[in-house]
């Protein structure tokens, strides 16, 4: 009889999903996948990765930092795991970008160019540079790095850029800054060509002119990268008020501690030392990116209008005629004349929202009992909720509120 306590038998869990988030990015070399599609993998791939690093892996470090030695059922502790867990996200990352380029290539044949700063045309540049005067240089505000100035806090999935520079007429006083990369501008940024679409990064036009935010300075070098927090919530299950807990572990996820740092490949090693010893992270915590940092920020570029040949072809959902006859009685009458089951993305939702909606405002309703799992802060359900409560009819909702990532949406509502 075969001993199922045998630890061959089992994959670990965190390794398997990696091999689940490979077979994500996979779909990007699938033939059968129009090419925006293909980017749209990448974008999908790179994001589930940022929240395995923030959940799973910040998991992980606090045993390994508490001392807890426990092993899963494929025999593993948390160091074992974490190193593991290392070189399969090293070997993951490094195929994306494979991957990645492939599709750039491929997109220059349909005229979309992704290009270097330094790589475009002189007119190119004067436009771009009024650009960056105009829309960018207000926005960014450097950060000096000092005995008087401590190393900035880093929000969570932000990109900056480190600076080395010395004032021109002493190179012996040697500074360093940060950059910050605002993410409330368009990190694709398209300059205007007669030819074809050139595009440009951010990051890249900041790295170009950041002689402009220092002034009576040389720019000595620079290095970009990002930085990964852990996000996952620390709470106490028996605690007397549960939203207050989620609130308070909420302000803790803000500051979380560094979970990874990822840099490209042509960094200065000074100045990325000088980053960890800022953050406080280890070098095990720095993952090399053989690129353009945060493949997920493409996910906007794979919409870009014109391009429909591109993608899959547009998906219509069948809308219910109920929805669309008028009266309040109209959605009812339909129910009762028979069962009807709703097959959720080909029917529209619509229909549901409708039957809320109605529900709240129709005379004959009495009370409304919903159970809500994930809600978007504009959501419609929950807009008629609140109409119906105001109406003066029984409204009872139950909510998780521990419903990863969406737990602000959710206290938000239960304020409501």
């Amino acid at each position: 009889m075969k001993d199922f306590d045998n630890p061959k038998y089992y994959f670990n869990r965190e390794l398997s999903w990696l091999k689940f988030n490979q077979r994500v990015l996979q779909e990007s070399i699938d033939r059968s996948n129009p090419l925006m599609e293909k980017l749209r993998f990448l974008t999908i791939g790179s994001s589930n990765l940022d929240e395995f690093f923030m959940i799973r892996v910040s998991g992980l470090r606090h045993q390994e930092q508490s001392g807890i030695i426990k092993y899963d059922a494929a025999h593993m502790d948390a160091k074992a795991q974490l190193k593991a867990i290392s070189e399969a996200t090293k070997k993951l990352v490094s195929l994306q970008y494979m991957y990645f380029y492939d599709i750039l290539k491929r997109l220059q044949k349909e005229g979309l160019h992704f290009v270097k700063v330094k790589d475009l045309k002189e007119s190119e540049l004067h436009w771009l540079y009024q650009y960056f005067r105009t829309h960018i240089f207000p926005v960014v505000t450097p950060l000096a790095v000092d005995a008087s100035h401590p190393f900035p806090f880093l929000v969570n999935k932000t990109l900056n850029s480190v600076v080395k520079i010395h004032p021109i007429h002493d190179k012996d006083q040697e500074k360093m800054a940060i950059l910050p990369i605002p993410s409330v501008l368009n990190r694709i940024i398209e300059v205007p060509n007669d030819v074809h679409r050139h595009f440009v990064m951010l990051e890249d036009v900041i790295n170009y002119y950041c002689e402009d935010f220092f002034v009576g300075h040389h720019i000595d070098s620079f290095t970009t990268f990002r930085v990964t927090r852990d996000a996952d919530l620390d709470i106490e299950e028996e605690a007397t008020d549960l939203l207050r807990e989620i609130e308070k572990s909420l302000r803790r996820r803000r500051r979380g501690e560094v979970v990874r740092v990822e840099v490209c490949e042509h960094y200065d090693p000074q100045l990325l030392e000088f980053v960890l010893q800022g953050l406080q992270a280890k070098k095990e915590a720095v993952y090399i990116a053989e690129g353009i940092l945060d493949v997920a920020s493409f996910g906007e570029f794979c919409n870009l209008p014109g391009y429909d040949h591109l993608r899959y072809p547009a998906f219509t959902r069948r809308e219910l005629p109920c929805v669309t006859e008028r009266g309040t009685s109209a959605i009812f009458d339909y129910i009762r004349e028979k069962d009807r089951l709703l097959h959720h993305p080909f029917d529209s939702f619509s229909v549901v929202e409708e039957f809320v909606a109605r529900a709240a405002v129709d005379p004959d309703v009495l009370a409304i009992k919903q159970t809500l799992y994930r809600v978007s802060g504009d959501s419609p359900i929950v807009a008629a909720l609140v109409k119906a409560a105001e109406l003066g009819k029984q409204v009872t909702v139950l909510m998780e509120v521990k419903a990863r990532f969406d737990e602000e949406i959710i206290l938000l509502w239960h304020g409501v």
